[in-house]
């Protein structure tokens, strides 16, 4: 997959995959890296890929982005996510494996694509799969007109749906 729509700077991606996650202490990095340690590597990737960042510092192909580092730290994010969400270990690594086989299954990764007509995708199966998205999102977009306007106090894009009509 290949897009020509400006991206972030390499030094924004590296600030950001550079950061380690609001870990509580010590023992919660642990347990998560523990978590990410139990994932295979695919499922690794798939986890770290929920971070933007990542993601697109991966399309780009980036020199030195992203490292097998990289990854994991991002995939602890993810698995950092399910453990506070499960409140425990083991919950939350079976929450953080149905995440990757539901994004591996569902192609999650397409839906950032939608919107740029440039972009190229892996396989006409990928390309088919974002049409298709496209299609229901354009749909519930004639149903629910929504807005994307403006950021909340921790920095999270506000979205409006006005009603029904």
């Amino acid at each position: 997959m290949t897009s020509t729509t400006r991206a972030p700077s390499a030094d924004q991606l590296t600030r950001i995959l550079n950061s380690s996650a609001p870990f509580s202490d010590e023992a919660q990095e642990d347990v998560c890296k523990k978590m990410v340690n139990e994932l295979t590597e695919h499922e690794q990737e798939i986890a770290a890929r929920t971070s933007y960042a990542y993601w697109v510092a991966s399309e780009l192909k980036l020199a030195g982005l992203p490292s097998s580092n990289v990854r994991t730290r991002m995939a602890m994010r993810e698995a950092r996510r399910h453990l506070v969400g499960e409140r425990s270990y083991d919950k939350g690594l079976a929450a953080l494996r149905e995440c990757c086989a539901f994004r591996k299954e569902r192609k999650v990764d397409l839906l950032r694509t939608l919107f740029d007509s440039s972009w190229k995708y892996d396989s006409d199966e990928d390309a088919k799969v974002a049409q298709q998205y496209q299609s229901y999102l354009e749909e519930e977009l004639v149903k629910q007109v929504m807005v994307v306007r403006g950021k909340d106090r921790e920095s999270h894009a506000v979205v409006i749906k006005m009603p029904r009509e």
